[in-house]
């Protein structure tokens, strides 16, 4: 019998990774009229037209423009556009985690399986990551991502920053830059590289590191490796 349900569990393993790597974050189009664009920005070129109703698979979250997926077609679309599936309705809540970067985890917090500090840890997540709020527990905010969703503690979480003027810059040239978690040069504050001519939102330039949204998080990169000049297609 003992070994009859190892068996079992055995086979069922395989389903449950399958499951775990199938997770899509999907939303609909709310607006009359819309589009995927080439670029996260208003009046860029329209890669796909879209309507009222459009199903699309969000895999970058931002707070003006989110990377989305239609069929075949990759693109930007407007934030305010679109409505989550996930929410069933309800309000599109954005946030951004919030932790110090000289923690014990280096600015990362742990996403879990369920609403208690006790449960499964499933990865661990950066500061500056922008996620889709689903609802509180107790002290833990239930989230969403383009890939998984889960459990994070709420005190690490904070609402986004409003930014007075929408300004696009890229990655210049020849250039494949950090974006980081703070304004440090360590490995530990490395959060991702951006490739030459990458957009990013440009918020702020303290003190030579400029603060962006990108790749969905906000971050730091050295301004020096920014220009305001479109690459050169």
């Amino acid at each position: 019998m003992k070994r009859f349900l190892l068996m079992t569990l055995l086979l069922l393993l395989p389903c449950t990774a399958l499951a775990e790597a199938d997770y899509t974050l999907t939303a609909t189009v709310a607006v009359e009229e819309s589009a995927l664009l080439a670029l996260p920005i208003d009046g860029a070129e329209t890669v796909l037209p879209l309507v009222t109703g459009d199903a699309l698979t969000i895999t970058v979250l931002g707070t003006s423009y989110c990377e989305a997926v239609v069929g075949e077609s990759v693109g930007y679309i407007a934030t305010a556009d679109i409505a989550f599936d996930m929410l069933n309705g309800e309000p599109t809540h954005l946030m951004v985690i919030d932790c110090s970067p000289t923690n014990q985890y280096h600015g990362r917090i742990t996403l879990r399986t369920e609403a208690s500090t006790k449960s499964k840890a499933i990865r661990k997540v950066e500061k500056g990551c922008i996620v889709l709020v689903l609802g509180t527990e107790g002290d833990m905010t239930h989230i969403a991502l383009p890939d998984t969703e889960g459990y994070v503690v709420s005190k690490y979480m904070d609402e986004v920053e409003p930014v007075s003027e929408y300004r696009i810059a890229y990655v210049d040239p020849g250039v494949n830059a950090w974006l980081r978690l703070d304004s440090r040069s360590g490995k530990n504050w490395r959060i991702c590289t951006l490739d030459p001519g990458t957009p990013v939102q440009f918020i702020s330039n303290p003190n030579g590191w400029a603060s962006v949204e990108v790749a969905g998080y906000r971050g730091r990169m050295l301004a020096h490796n920014l220009t305001f000049d479109a690459p050169e297609e």
